[in-house]
């Protein structure tokens, strides 16, 4: 992936502010919103309009000018704005499994007000991202096609294109799961990603996993990010 389009936007969201732990008496954090859909915010081609219109007000938005100097397809440099949109979602009374707490998350990071990547992670039972890691000893970079990936993973949470990734016609597929332990005190965040080149063959894959405390609430209902840190 491009590094200063990571620098600027940040690691890859696979957990969220979850504002509700800063308020032990709150019953929901943040207003719900649908599992983002390609068929609905196409990749590539949507828009903050498109976004905002179908999942309503984020929960925060930020945005900076960056010039892009690496794997240009002319060999120029590109100037442009990268923005990164994020959602989130918890519900003390929602349907998780048991001992976690339900809440959901999603990002979007646009370049030049197109969509060129995006990520999802929920733990509500109805759509939890939870994904098996038993076949990522199977992975095999240059044979494993794209078909294989999501009959062993199953649909991923999010997506990826250039110039989110190196090269055009690469993409990254990205499993995320953030889950919150309510009896251990213990925040749990899984994620693989999946790099396939312009043949639909693994590239190159990355798997994290990371469990740690939950953060005691501040004196005030101040929201905070949890967020695990890109691979380097």
């Amino acid at each position: 992936m491009i590094r200063i389009l990571r620098r600027c936007c940040g690691p890859l969201v696979a957990a969220t502010a979850i504002s509700v732990l800063a308020t032990a008496c709150a019953t929901t954090a943040g207003h719900d919103f649908p599992r983002p859909v390609e068929s609905e915010l196409p990749i590539g081609s949507a828009t903050r309009y498109d976004i905002i219109a179908k999942l309503g007000t984020p929960y925060s938005e930020k945005a900076e000018v960056r010039v892009l100097s690496a794997v240009i397809p002319n060999g120029t440099p590109t100037q442009g704005e990268i923005r990164r949109i994020t959602y989130s979602f918890f519900d003390r009374n929602g349907a998780a499994a048991e001992g976690v707490s339900a809440q959901r998350a999603a990002h979007f990071t646009l370049w030049n007000d197109k969509l060129v990547e995006y990520g999802y992670t929920s733990s509500f039972l109805s759509d939890s991202t939870k994904f098996p890691d038993t076949g990522i000893e199977k992975l095999a970079r240059g044979k494993t096609t794209r078909t294989q990936v999501l009959e062993m993973f199953g649909p991923p949470g999010g997506r990826g294109i250039y110039p989110y990734v190196d090269h055009p016609g690469f993409e990254v597929l990205s499993y995320l799961y953030f889950a919150l332990s309510r009896g251990r005190g213990e925040m749990t965040l899984r994620r693989l990603t999946i790099t396939l080149d312009q043949n639909g063959l693994l590239s190159d894959y990355d798997f994290a996993t990371d469990s740690q405390p939950i953060p005691a609430p501040p004196p005030h209902a101040t929201p905070y990010v949890i967020t695990m840190p890109a691979r380097r």
